[in-house]
């Protein structure tokens, strides 16, 4: 019998306990998996999502935590296409809203966008048309959102109690948009009482410095400087995509609170693993003893009780991460995430998992495996 067979042997002899243990380290793995595979796909969305518009700066308002609490004058537009390397800039107005939808309470993002702007780049019309600049009343429809809706074309909806007309239902890159409503921007400020106010505002920089990452800095330096007719700061904060995405405190936050959960689960993994090679430790003393009386060397019995723990930490990992794959899948068709998560889950973030989970089965063994390379033969065989 070859050292990996034994090892399997052992686990085995306590197919209930292994189980069980192979379950909590699944379960370790899956929360682990699920919460930074979601955190990951809401980010990698909203970096599609400027990125498919051909977005290359964001602008917020200085000091602005949340980029749909901001308030800016929609005029400052004007003053940020005088700066020398704008080619175009797109201002947005973005507000989350509760819908009913099938009796259930769903959150859904309204767009609103001035007519003509770079940001209907990323959509394309699949059934009724684009939104016209004397349209006032109408809207168009993400198709997840549509579908959600069950909405047709020239169908009306309701919106914050006001009836509006379905013009059209388009498609996007994006997931964030494909689950979103968009119509006007001077529309969605009538509606929100926030007359002038946008949230934001994306900017394309020349052709020649897309690609040059110094020259966008550059530009978002002259930007963060702009000043009003009597000299006092316009307080924006320019910063490339990449950086937006990557500084933005939702998202951070979200990260945050995902690795403190996937920390917790994966300590009480942790623990679960100590007790059951404690215990199987315990169980084999005269085993272990007769092993070492046969002249098994300390490392050769520490190979042992740490291989059984990285085994069942691998296979519990194995089974947790594709319960965290079907779950995110299932997690996405909950009409509350419905629009906002792919359910995709980067390789990265299963390879993580199970990284996480060898360290658990090579931390969980340690001090079993220390103390059972510590017996000595003849203790070891009068022990009762």
């Amino acid at each position: 019998m070859n050292f990996a067979t034994f090892i399997l042997k052992n686990l085995l002899r306590r197919k209930a306990r292994s189980l069980l243990t192979m379950c909590g380290i699944a379960v370790a793995v899956a929360t682990t998996i699920a919460l930074l595979g979601v955190s990951d796909d809401f980010q990698s969305a909203v970096l599609q999502s400027f990125k498919n518009e051909g977005s290359d700066i964001v602008i917020s308002p200085k000091g602005s935590l949340l980029q749909i609490a901001g308030d800016m004058n929609e005029a400052v537009a004007d003053d940020i296409r005088k700066v020398p390397g704008v080619a175009a800039v797109s201002q947005g107005l973005l507000e989350q809203i509760a819908m009913e939808i099938d009796d259930n309470q769903v959150p859904v993002l309204l767009q609103g966008w001035k007519h003509g702007t770079f940001a209907f780049n990323d959509i394309e019309i699949i059934e009724g048309r684009p939104l016209e600049p004397d349209d006032v009343d109408a809207v168009m429809l993400g198709e997840a959102l549509a579908e959600k809706m069950h909405a047709k074309v020239n169908q009306p909806i309701e919106i914050q109690d006001e009836t509006f007309n379905v013009v059209g239902i388009y498609d996007s890159k994006t997931l964030l948009k494909r689950g979103a409503a968009i119509m006007l921007l001077r529309r969605l400020q009538d509606l929100m009482l926030r007359e002038g106010s946008v949230t934001g505002f994306s900017v394309q920089v020349d052709p020649e410095i897309k690609a040059d990452a110094d020259a966008i800095e550059a530009v978002c330096e002259r930007i963060d400087n702009l000043n009003d007719a009597d000299g006092n700061s316009l307080n924006l904060d320019a910063s490339s995509t990449d950086d937006y995405v990557r500084d933005n405190f939702q998202l951070k936050l979200t990260r945050a609170m995902a690795w403190v959960t996937s920390l917790i689960a994966v300590g009480v993994g942790t623990i679960g693993m100590l007790n059951t090679m404690i215990m199987s430790v315990m169980e084999r003393i005269r085993e272990i003893s007769v092993l070492r009386a046969m002249g098994w060397r300390r490392g050769r019995v520490i190979a042992m009780i740490v291989g059984e723990s990285i085994v069942l930490s691998i296979f519990g990992a194995a089974l947790g991460a594709g319960v965290a794959i079907v779950g995110s899948h299932y997690i996405t068709k909950l009409p509350q995430v419905n629009g906002f998560l792919s359910g995709h889950i980067a390789p990265w973030v299963i390879a993580s998992g199970m990284v996480i989970a060898f360290f658990v089965g090579l931390i969980g063994a340690a001090y079993p495996a220390w103390r059972a390379s510590r017996l000595l033969p003849s203790e070891g065989l009068r022990y009762e």
